[in-house]
């Protein structure tokens, strides 16, 4: 186990990029994944030092608004593997990716088309990933906040939504009342 410990200790200081959306790994958990790459490599022949894809993952995903601190390891862990399936494919298809180009596609995706979905997310190839990124390239886009609610308004029925209210016209209400 001794050859994990360099991989773990840099797990955990990447509590300090995600504490601040809610999100970070006890040190079982980041022992966990650690053992988890460290099988997965070992199978591939290759190496990594720090914390490998899993620190370059969590900076790209610990934004997202789909992620919840209970399956936060397990979601990790499972985009991990989502990274490495989608990159063998790429390769098959001679179709080069960077990694970041890859995981910034990821991400778009769950966020956007999987709707936060990480089975969706997989369900999806390597071709149908990067099509659904050209097809909504200007719906989302990583880094930037969330959509804004619509507004809601009191009527004499209670609170309305702007979306199921006669009235809204996008950005006013057709009547000119002011909020209530």
């Amino acid at each position: 186990m001794k050859t994990l410990a360099p991989t773990v200790s840099p797990l955990l200081e990447m509590n300090r990029i995600s504490a601040p959306y809610g999100l970070s790994l006890t040190e079982p958990q980041a022992r966990s994944l650690a053992e988890s790459r460290a099988s997965f490599l070992k199978g591939s022949g290759r190496v990594e030092f720090g914390c490998g894809i899993y620190g370059i993952l969590i900076q790209a995903f610990c934004s997202s608004p789909y992620l919840e601190r209970e399956s936060y390891p397990e979601t990790l862990d499972n985009l991990q593997e989502s990274f490495e399936c989608f990159k063998e494919e790429a390769e098959e298809l001679g179709d080069p990716i960077s990694s970041d180009e890859l995981i910034d596609a990821m991400r778009k995706v769950f966020d956007g088309l999987a709707g936060g979905s990480i089975d969706k997310l997989t369900d999806l190839s390597f071709t149908k990933l990067t099509q659904a990124v050209d097809a909504n390239e200007n719906d989302f886009e990583p880094g930037l906040p969330e959509k804004e609610p619509l507004p809601i308004r009191r009527s004499e029925e209670g609170w309305l939504d702007a979306v199921e209210s006669e009235g809204w016209e996008g950005e006013a209400w057709e009547d000119g009342n002011d909020w209530k």
